[in-house]
């Protein structure tokens, strides 16, 4: 359990709602390469190919910075580092690199932070953070100006996606998909045709050893499309499907799944970001099989567990919180 919840933690950080990874302007300084001057700042950016896939600008900014010289605060006017911008690619192109995925991790010697579709980064987009030790500068009660040498996260670079998702797959029949290297969780979405009125679809994690440790998803045939949750217990590396019917499968992060605070309504299995508070909850299914529904944050509940047309009141913890659920007819949560 401790797993799941550090994993959902990293998931979590900054989740409320979303808006867009870059608001639009009619120039964007982090983007356009040359010397600007926007909101009385002069700005400098240049970019480059960062892979054979991605280009990175560098953006610089002229201001004011102060240094520590012989023991003494020295305030010097020059072109500072603002942030690095990852130009638009696809999201598959990051799923092994840290600058695109939620999460901590160090990197010559030093301490990183990047979250991603939070309303900081925007949806469909990351930003990342390096912990370090700075200047300062401060007002005292006499409105007099003081310097001091302070420690926190400070802002490094953005990453923008141009796809939501990290990989698309398309079939028939029973197949082992592997999925796309540093892919071990998320959401995967099935659209479904069933072969004949007796066909299923299955959905299976497998670890690195083919090891099954997650059932995300199963369709009836009568259930054409669905979304489901892998990874939320132990790393994924691959995803069987099992059926004689034709499909399409997408895997998308953690963080793209729907939110609400309120009331929701769906179809089939689904997975969502329960954004509101401690609150009693109403949910209705109007399918003739499973109703499951699981809430996972800092703690695992079970919501519902019922078979077949269903009115029942949950008790909802406190989120941000991923709520899975699972069924086959329209469902409601108020």
């Amino acid at each position: 359990m401790k797993k799941l919840l550090v994993g959902l933690v990293m998931a979590l950080v900054g989740l409320t709602s979303w808006t867009s990874a870059s608001p639009a302007s009619a120039l964007d300084v982090y983007t356009t390469p040359g010397y600007h001057t926007v909101n009385g700042r002069q700005w400098q950016t240049e970019c480059s190919a960062y892979s054979t896939t991605v280009t990175r600008c560098f953006t610089n900014i002229w201001a004011t910075q102060v240094k520590m010289v012989s023991g003494r605060y020295v305030q010097t006017n020059g072109w500072v580092f603002n942030n690095l911008t990852y130009l638009p690619s696809p999201r598959a192109q990051w799923s092994n690199n840290p600058l695109g995925n939620s999460g901590e991790f160090i990197k010559n010697g030093r301490e990183w932070r990047t979250e991603c579709d939070t309303t900081t980064s925007g949806r469909n987009g990351c930003r990342s953070y390096i912990w370090s030790t700075f200047i300062a500068a401060t007002k005292t009660s006499t409105g007099a100006t003081k310097f001091v040498t302070r420690s926190d996260w400070v802002f490094n670079n953005i990453v923008r996606f141009s796809t939501d998702y990290f990989a698309r797959y398309s079939g028939t029949g029973s197949t082992v998909l592997t999925l796309p290297v540093g892919v071990v969780r998320g959401t995967v979405s099935v659209s479904y045709a069933a072969a004949d009125e007796y066909d299923s679809l299955g959905v299976t994690a497998l670890d690195a050893e083919n090891v099954e440790v997650d059932w995300p998803l199963f369709l009836e045939p009568s259930t054409t499309r669905g979304t489901g949750a892998f990874g939320l217990y132990d790393d994924v590396r691959r995803i069987q499907v099992d059926t004689e019917g034709s499909w399409e499968l997408t895997v998308r992060p953690l963080s793209l799944a729907r939110q609400f605070s309120g009331e929701i309504t769906g179809q089939g299995p689904d997975v969502l970001w329960y954004m509101g508070g401690v609150r009693t909850a109403t949910l209705t299914h109007s399918g003739s099989s499973n109703f499951i529904v699981d809430q996972y944050g800092e703690e695992w509940k079970i919501l519902v567990n019922k078979i077949g047309p269903t009115t029942a009141q949950a008790a909802l913890l406190a989120g941000p919180a991923l709520v899975v659920i699972d069924a086959d007819g329209g469902w409601t949560i108020r």
